[in-house]
């Protein structure tokens, strides 16, 4: 996939309190999927629906839940039992969003899905819900532990500022 982000949306990123849109998790997305290619999810998180794309092994997927993302995975959990594990950095309860969502990927023939709601970093600004998201992603791609999401999320916006000013992922 090719994607333009655009100069404007890049420097919006950086500055506090501003809200990463649809195309702006998509973007970061990308650039996981383009780093980790067999890593399933990382899907646009505009899909919702019946056109979410099952996974066919274990995933992580962003997704605005209603005015906040959240992060899912299935990496680290047992195969086989329906578990799905949300990165949500304001440790609310899953949503009925996030629980459809996280059914239509996960493909469980079972009648019990059970969330993990892991215990991470809590944002402190009202905005960050989307560059935590995208940190605890990150995070999973890289088999590490979203608890260590400081460091991580230093290391985030060093590698956005380090991809220079090419609009184009």
């Amino acid at each position: 996939d090719k994607f333009v982000l655009y100069l404007e949306s890049k420097s919006s990123i950086l500055k506090k309190n501003y809200w990463l849109t649809d195309s702006e998790i998509h973007a970061g997305q990308l650039l996981l999927k383009k780093d980790f290619p067999y890593v399933d999810g990382l899907h646009d998180p505009a899909i919702k629906g019946s056109l979410v794309v099952p996974a066919t092994s274990e995933f992580i997927q962003i997704l605005n839940t209603g005015s906040h993302w959240v992060c899912l995975s299935t990496i680290s959990t047992t195969p086989g039992i329906g578990t799905v594990k949300i990165f949500d950095s304001m440790y609310q309860k899953p949503n009925s969003i996030a629980v459809e969502h996280a059914c239509r990927m996960l493909m469980y023939p079972g009648s019990k899905v059970t969330f993990i709601n892991e215990k991470v970093q809590r944002q402190v600004g009202a905005s960050d819900c989307g560059l935590f998201s995208l940190a605890f992603a990150t995070d999973k791609c890289h088999g590490l532990d979203p608890v260590h999401l400081f460091l991580l999320l230093l290391l985030f916006v060093s590698f956005i500022r380090r991809r220079g000013t090419s609009p184009v992922i």
